[in-house]
């Protein structure tokens, strides 16, 4: 039975994170929290024998466990998910820069963006910092690609020098 369950973890995985996407797409957020959850168990064990294989998977699934909890105004939580969430990237942008720098400074700039709207001003402008830096070196590589995203992120940073008053 366990080998069968281990078999199809990283399918079940996958299903209860898009039954999360779904269920907030649908307006019930309260009830998705659980399947999120539960995927993100399950990557952190697929994670931690195979990471090359399924740390990306964990970082997108806790990175929908914290939009949804801070839509959720469930904030100290949505802390917590997000900074596994950055850190996972950034270990996976580390690893395989090419691969992964750009979905690093995404996540950067959603945490950032969460911060703001918390009033972590010093937290969230040194997350969006980073994240134009990320960008920059990413448009290096191929601006076609990226130049969109950076542009983005240079927005967000922009708002929050204005609302820091810098």
């Amino acid at each position: 039975v366990q080998r069968e369950h281990d078999a199809y973890l990283p399918d079940l995985a996958m299903c209860l994170n898009g039954l999360g996407n779904r269920l907030i797409e649908a307006g019930r957020k309260d009830e998705a929290i659980g399947p999120l959850r539960e995927a993100a168990e399950n990557c952190r064990i697929l994670a931690d024998f195979h990471p090359d294989m399924y740390a990306h998977h964990l970082a997108q699934v806790l990175g929908n466990m914290g939009a949804c909890l801070a839509e959720l105004g469930r904030v100290n939580e949505a802390v917590l998910v997000f900074e596994e969430s950055v850190s996972c990237t950034s270990r996976l942008a580390s690893d395989e820069p090419a691969l992964y720098s750009s979905r690093h400074a995404m996540n950067m700039n959603n945490f950032a963006v969460f911060l703001r709207n918390q009033g972590r001003l010093s937290e969230a402008l040194r997350m969006a910092t980073e994240s134009v830096e990320t960008y920059q070196e990413c448009v290096k590589v191929d601006e076609r690609m990226f130049l969109p995203d950076l542009a983005k992120c240079t927005l967000n940073l922009a708002a929050l020098l204005g609302v820091m008053g810098e």
